[in-house]
């Protein structure tokens, strides 16, 4: 009898600490979210604030550490980055004076509430009735890429709302023959903008034609890129809509 007690104390006591050990990786865990949003067109389809914050995921992993970026494809090089940061709960603890047991949740909604308030200025900021003449999407991409991959977030996810219609010194879809998917993704390449390794890393592009031929011309842009990234580990997903 004392043998079946020790065996079933040392099962019960070798699962608590499997599950202690789960637990403590969840709260260790990290998400990254950078979104890219086209300005060069009348706006199409733009995801909501809402839409974004589901990929932090907070309700399972409430510890976690989370970080948000905002930019655009535009028709400059360079352009601003909106970026906020929600540290690990362990992190932060320091900065609970009162002992408030509700600290981390209100901080948590703190961060939920400047994502919202960032992207409905965006959106309410932004002339999407007017087209630029040109469109640097490739190096807003590589740009945001190469950041996601420095990055030590467990999760990192790039977000693109966009036809992906480059016109900028690397390229120009409006006059370009386009019928090599490889081709396009072989002339980005030789830019060399591009981490070696986007490796976990989980690239979403959005958009949503109004016809026949925008999500033909759509569909054979984002070939290339597909086959440009995940050559170097990313993993894709095309969509309309998040």
């Amino acid at each position: 009898m004392k043998k079946i007690l020790l065996y079933l104390f040392t099962v019960v006591f070798m699962t608590a600490c499997d599950v202690k050990v789960k637990v403590n990786s969840e709260q260790r865990s990290s998400v990254a979210v950078s979104a890219i949003l086209d300005i060069t067109d009348p706006r199409n389809y733009w995801p909501g604030a809402d839409q974004l914050l589901q990929f932090y995921h907070f309700k399972q992993t409430p510890d976690a550490e989370g970080l948000f970026r905002l930019r655009t494809i535009s028709d400059k090089r360079l352009t601003p980055v909106i970026s906020y940061h929600l540290a690990d709960a362990k992190s932060m603890e320091k900065d609970n004076s009162e002992d408030d047991p509700q600290f981390r949740n209100k901080n948590v909604v703190a961060f939920y509430s400047t994502v919202r308030r960032a992207m409905n200025d965006f959106y309410s900021h932004t002339d999407t009735t007017q087209s630029l003449s040109n469109s640097e999407c490739f190096r807003a991409i590589a740009d945001e890429l190469s950041f996601l991959a420095e990055s030590n977030a467990d999760e990192r996810t790039l977000i693109i709302a966009s036809d992906l219609m480059e016109k900028s010194d690397l390229l120009d879809c409006y006059t370009a023959n386009l019928i090599n998917p490889k081709a396009i993704a072989a002339q980005f390449d030789r830019a060399n903008l591009l981490p070696q390794s986007l490796a976990g890393i989980t690239i979403i592009f959005l958009f949503n034609p109004r016809d026949r031929i925008e999500d033909q011309r759509f569909s054979l842009i984002v070939e290339a890129y597909k086959q440009l990234f995940q050559t170097k580990g990313a993993e894709i997903k095309v969509q309309a809509n998040l």
